[in-house]
């Protein structure tokens, strides 16, 4: 998902609370006994307090998707679309970042009655939520959410979130949500919903770092996604399906390469490329492809020419067109990578439905920001307690 933070996360656990009251105790006598010097002993304690936060946060716990299938979410939808031809649309979709399935979860519906199909994430225990993010289908922009009711534990606690964009993060009215279970349901103003749902979501919440499998949960941004910026150039294109059709999140557009056997003359695929120019400058770490939708000619093997001049050769690759996903081998920064077709199943037509390539994302630190984040705030609760004084 590439998915800005659009709101700040705000949390209060217990260490915090019980940090909180400690240091309120001895602000009282610091105060009581050196009235004096109060303007002095505000900033003093309010950075002692805030070291106390972060060491404490950043030696217990760390911020994980608890709404991911790796974390051990499940799902259950009110409605699921039929699937088209090789794809499905089932709610675990959403439980799946892009870099592992770009696939949506899609509800089978039109208008008002959208309005009545939801999708609930369970996850495997109960969780202090900090924030929700979401990631919409790639739809057309009258046919988008504008508003979604979010609910928990099928509680009668049922905020409403406006989600008037692709990707929306956001901030939890309650602090401290405990919750086991998440269910998403689309609600008025919209104007013409159909086949409502999501590409990705994220719920983020507390996980002690000993019961965590990996401590640095890593998030990763395609920086060959049109959308941020990322162009492509080929030597030759079927009208109406230009090399950017592998570039965006649309499903049923593609990428077509102007070659074989139904050509005149006659053209091999042979040779043929799409060469990408990233939204911007990055050490790649995985490279996701997915052959055209029709399947009787497909791309058995490229060459990957790289910005820095490395080069790499994937062969013997699969005959279908499923989402797959390879690792990056070096260790460069890439402005640009060059995909020529180096063999193919059936000499005819053959291209993309999508071409990625993720990086990590610097930008979405989460633990960082909402770190900061909490600080202020703490500090601004500690400057209201001492001015009761």
């Amino acid at each position: 998902m590439s998915i800005l933070l659009s709101k700040a996360f705000s949390t209060i656990n217990g260490k915090l609370i019980a940090k909180c009251k400690i240091f309120q105790r001895v602000s009282n006598l610091f105060i009581n006994s050196y009235m004096i010097f109060k303007m002095k002993a505000i900033p003093f304690l309010v950075v002692i307090f805030n070291a106390t936060v972060c060491y404490t946060l950043q030696r217990n716990r760390r911020i994980i998707n608890v709404a991911s299938v790796e974390n051990g979410a499940t799902c259950q939808a009110s409605s699921v679309h039929p699937p088209l031809s090789t794809v499905d649309y089932t709610c675990q979709n959403a439980l799946e970042p892009q870099w592992i399935n770009v696939c949506d979860w899609s509800a089978h519906c039109s208008g008002l009655a959208c309005t009545e199909h939801w999708i609930k994430i369970n996850f495997k225990k109960v969780y202090e939520l900090i924030g929700i993010c979401l990631s919409q289908r790639t739809v057309a922009d009258e046919h988008k959410i504008k508003s979604v009711e979010i609910s928990f534990n099928n509680s009668t606690y049922k905020p409403v979130y406006q989600v008037d964009t692709v990707a929306n993060c956001l901030l939890l009215e309650e602090i401290g949500l405990q919750a086991s279970s998440i269910s998403l349901r689309p609600v008025p103003p919209f104007s013409l919903l159909s086949n409502i749902g999501f590409n990705e979501i994220f719920a983020y919440a507390y996980e002690q770092v000993s019961s965590a499998k990996d401590d640095n949960e890593e998030e990763f941004i395609n920086i060959a996604d049109s959308a941020l910026g990322a162009t492509c150039v080929s030597n030759t294109s079927k009208e109406n399906y230009p090399c950017d059709n592998a570039l965006n999140r649309l499903m049923p557009l593609d990428f077509i390469l102007k070659c074989g056997a139904n050509q005149s003359p006659v053209t091999s695929c042979v040779g043929k490329y799409i060469e990408i120019t990233f939204a911007f400058p990055a050490v790649p770490q995985i490279i996701c492809y997915k052959n055209k939708r029709q399947i009787h000619s497909l791309i058995k093997a490229v060459s990957l020419l790289w910005s820095s001049g490395f080069a790499d050769e994937l062969s013997n690759l699969a005959q279908d067109n499923l989402y797959h996903c390879l690792t990056y081998k070096h260790s460069k920064i890439e402005s640009s990578l060059k995909v020529t077709i180096a063999d193919v199943y059936g000499n005819n037509d053959v291209g993309f439905n999508h071409f990625k390539v993720f990086t990590k994302s610097t930008y979405r630190k989460r633990e960082s920001f909402i770190l900061k984040f909490i600080l202020f705030k703490k500090s601004v609760q500690c400057l209201m307690f001492f001015s009761l004084f």
